[in-house]
């Protein structure tokens, strides 16, 4: 199989997938070559910086498993969760179900509106009914959603829930930095550290020139610092 576009159009390279191959092997995992470019989409989607960019890397991850003859409607499932979610982010409190290209059971509830909050809860779109394909004999759901107005009124009639329902996925990156933030907040003089670390080293880059003066310069920084907040 030639290198995804996706995986390239996303700034992956061979290179990544020999350092990612590398890592397979060491961990004892497959080292497929299938495998592997799953172990970069899961990179590409641990990477996302906002909503958009994580539904497009399940929504990806989803067609490549569907590419390969493989299950992928959780992947999909998870794509609609992340459109959901950025509309939720951005104050959106109504959705419209877009389905008229899909299977004839889907196609139906095309144009229903439905609240947000239920939408994320039953997940109605990609349906368990729906019988559409693209690649393989698996499910590939064309359905979604589409905001709308709050002043839109809700239809009747609504899809069924779905029967299985995947927990809502995470941008990963923002859930690091928010627990960091947490453990700064629970120990301040961290943050007090790593402040005084950063003043260290913009005072030697830019006073202390050379190299011998950098070493000296930050290891008084780190015992200042110590001095200052303690060593719990």
């Amino acid at each position: 199989m030639s290198f995804p576009k996706e995986l390239q159009k996303a700034g992956k390279s061979q290179k990544d997938f020999e350092e990612k191959r590398k890592a397979f092997v060491n961990a004892g995992k497959a080292s497929e070559e299938n495998d592997i470019y799953l172990g970069l989409y899961e990179d590409l989607i641990d990477e996302c910086k906002d909503y958009q960019e994580l539904e497009e890397g399940y929504s990806n991850m989803a067609r490549f498993l569907d590419q390969l003859g493989k299950e992928s409607f959780e992947f999909q499932q998870k794509a609609r969760q992340a459109r959901l979610l950025g509309f939720e982010s951005e104050g959106i409190s109504k959705v419209r179900i877009i389905s008229a290209e899909c299977c004839d059971s889907c196609s139906k509830y095309d144009g229903r509106v439905i609240e947000l909050k239920k939408a994320m809860l039953n997940l109605p779109m990609p349906s368990s009914f729906c019988d559409a394909t693209m690649s393989s004999e698996f499910c590939w759901s064309k359905a979604n959603h589409q905001r709308v107005e709050d002043s839109a009124s809700v239809s009747k009639n609504l899809p069924p829930a779905t029967e299985f329902i995947p927990d809502p996925p995470t941008l990963e990156k923002i859930r690091r930095a928010n627990n960091q933030m947490l453990k700064l907040q629970e120990h301040p003089e961290v943050s007090g550290i790593i402040c005084f670390r950063s003043f260290c080293s913009f005072v030697e880059s830019h006073f202390f020139p050379f190299p011998g003066y950098h070493v000296a310069f930050w290891s008084y920084g780190v015992c200042l610092s110590f001095l200052l907040c303690g060593t719990d």
